[in-house]
């Protein structure tokens, strides 16, 4: 139980950032509170994917025992092993490797609509905080 209600709380302080930071890159008047707050997101995004594909943690969540859990535990439980299957954590290290990949992919190409439409004519793209090529060298993206 200990570990659903860790897990639980892990859920929770992760969709409080991402969606202080999601308000903040999207409704701030600083265009530099803005940009913290993209880069936030990614981050969040990061290390979500980071935790869904944690093999140890996965397994740590598959040897808990629905024995002594009330049916809202039960049900978190099985929703947790099921998010974690849906990200591919049960899959080679490999597999793993490009799942991270795409998501970070994923992540710059998400970013990018909203950098061009903020972007002025006459700034360089390579030094807007949100421009894929930037986002990418900081998640460390390689060509997929």
């Amino acid at each position: 139980m200990a570990a659903l209600e860790a897990w639980n709380d892990v859920a929770i302080a992760m969709g409080n950032v991402a969606s202080a930071s999601s308000f903040f890159s999207e409704a701030h008047p600083d265009e530099a509170v803005r940009s913290r707050g993209e880069l936030a997101m990614q981050d969040v995004t990061k290390l979500s994917t980071e935790l869904s594909l944690d093999r140890e943690l996965y397994d740590l969540f598959a040897q808990v025992t629905e024995d002594g859990l009330d049916p809202q535990a039960i049900r978190l439980l099985h929703k947790t092993l099921r998010d974690f299957r849906r990200s591919g954590v049960d899959k080679d290290e490999t597999t793993r490797d490009r799942v991270r990949e795409i998501n970070d992919r994923l992540t710059v190409v998400g970013t990018w609509p909203r950098c061009a439409a903020d972007r002025q004519a006459d700034e360089c793209p390579s030094r807007c905080p949100r421009c894929p090529q930037r986002v990418e060298r900081r998640l460390g993206v390689v060509d997929l």
